[in-house]
C-alpha cells in the first residue's frame, strides 16, 4: 500500500502537468512510448507465434498515431483495413494445417483497436477548444471514481461485486466511487470554466465514472483468462501500463462521443 501511495504520489503531479501545461507534440511523444508499453503487455496475454509479431503491431499503432497527429483521423479507418489486409497476407503465406492464424490477425486487431484507437481520441480532443482541460477532467474523475471505490470499499464494503472474476471489488466501493467521481467532474468542470449545466454535468461525470469501472472490470476478465495476476510490472505498486491506463481505455471513446456528438469540440 505504501509502495502504492507513493508511486500515485510521484506520477500524479507529472500527469496533470504534462496535460495542462505540455503541448500536442509532447503528449504525441509521450504516447508513442505508450504504445510500445501497452502493446507488449497485450501479447503477454497470448504468446506471439512469430518473433515479428510485436514488432508489426507497434508499427502499425505508431503509423495510426502519426496519422491522427498530422490531421488525418478520418484515414484512421482506412489504414486500419490496411493493416487487416497485411496482417491476412502475412497469414496466407504462413498457413500450416493445425494452426489457427486467424486467431493471432483477430488477437492483433483487437490489440490496436484497445491500446491504440482511445489514444488517438485523446490526442484529438487535446486539440480541441479547452482540450487541455477536458483531458484533465477525465483523468480526474478516473482517479476520484479510483479513490473512493477503494476507500469505501475498505470501509464498508461487504457485498462482493463481481467475486469470481474481481474479489476484493464490493458493490459499496463501487457506489462511493461513482459518487466521488461524479463529484470530482462536476468540480473540474467548474473550476475550468466549461460548465455545462449542473444535471448534465452530473449525469455524464457519473457515466464516465460507469465506465471507467467497466473498464477496469474488462481488463480483469482478460488478466484471469490470461491466468497473470498483473499485466506487467513497470509501475511500483500499481503493476503494468495496462493495469493503470484500463480505465482510460475504456472511458476516452465515451467523452470523445460526447464532446463531438455534442458539438463542444472545436478548434
Amino acid at each position: 500500500m505504501l509502495l502504492r501511495t507513493l508511486s500515485a504520489l510521484v506520477l500524479a503531479p507529472l500527469v496533470l502537468l504534462l496535460l495542462l501545461r505540455g503541448e500536442v507534440l509532447h503528449l504525441f511523444v509521450v504516447f508513442m512510448v505508450l504504445i510500445v508499453g501497452l502493446l507488449r503487455e497485450w501479447v503477454r496475454l497470448r504468446p506471439a507465434p512469430f518473433r515479428f509479431h510485436l514488432p508489426l503491431m507497434i508499427l502499425g499503432g505508431w503509423l495510426l498515431l502519426t496519422t491522427q497527429y498530422y490531421g488525418n483521423l478520418k484515414l484512421v479507418v482506412a489504414l486500419l483495413a490496411l493493416v487487416l489486409a497485411f496482417m491476412l497476407g502475412i497469414g496466407v503465406f504462413r498457413y500450416q494445417a493445425g494452426r489457427a492464424e486467424s486467431d493471432w490477425i483477430s488477437f492483433s486487431l483487437l490489440g490496436l483497436v484497445y491500446c491504440v484507437l482511445p489514444l488517438l481520441l485523446l490526442m484529438e480532443i487535446r486539440v480541441q477548444e479547452h482540450g487541455a482541460w477536458w483531458l484533465c477532467y477525465l483523468t480526474l474523475v478516473i482517479w476520484a471514481t479510483d479513490t473512493g471505490a477503494y476507500l469505501v470499499g475498505k470501509a464498508i464494503g461487504s457485498r462482493k461485486l463481481i467475486p469470481r472474476l474481481s474479489p476484493g471489488k464490493t458493490w459499496e466501493g463501487l457506489l462511493g466511487g461513482l459518487t466521488l467521481g461524479a463529484m470530482a467532474g462536476l468540480a473540474t468542470l467548474y473550476g475550468a470554466g466549461i460548465w455545462i449545466g449542473l444535471y448534465e454535468g452530473i449525469a455524464f461525470s457519473f457515466a464516465l465514472a460507469v465506465v471507467s469501472q467497466l473498464g477496469d472490470l474488462a481488463e480483469s476478465l482478460m488478466k484471469r483468462e490470461a491466468d497473470i495476476k498483473d499485466s506487467g510490472q513497470l509501475i511500483p505498486g500499481h503493476g503494468g501500463l495496462m493495469d493503470r491506463l484500463d480505465s482510460l481505455l475504456y472511458s476516452a471513446p465515451l467523452l470523445a462521443i460526447y464532446l463531438f456528438g455534442m458539438g463542444l469540440g472545436g478548434h
